[in-house]
């Protein structure tokens, strides 16, 4: 396996001051998987951003562990609709643009 893909989960947890039972609680609601290799346990590179934003939400806000899972999801649903509230603009502007509308 490639661990420079990877970080180890003890190093996450202690860089973070978090408890194992923090991540165990995320991978059993779905919100990450781990990777096994050599009996250590690893958290994929590309999740840590995603990881440390359920982290600052659990410390900043106080959002109850067992709701993290709600959040996030609310939140990508939020993003979706930003997105496309984008599309809808530009969509607005290339045709007001087509048919020489001022706006």
């Amino acid at each position: 396996m490639d661990t420079s893909k990877y970080i180890a989960l003890e190093t996450f947890c202690r860089q973070h001051q978090l408890s194992w039972g923090f991540i165990e609680l995320l991978e059993s609601r779905g919100l990450l998987q781990l990777v096994v290799y050599d009996q250590s346990r690893y958290l994929p590179l590309d999740v840590l951003d995603r990881i440390e934003k359920l982290v600052r939400l659990l410390r900043e806000l106080d959002i109850h562990p067992d709701d993290l899972d709600v959040i996030e999801q609310l939140l990508l649903r939020i993003a979706s609709l930003q997105a496309e509230i984008h599309n809808l603009r530009e969509q607005v502007r290339f045709y007001r643009h087509l048919y020489g509308e001022e706006g």
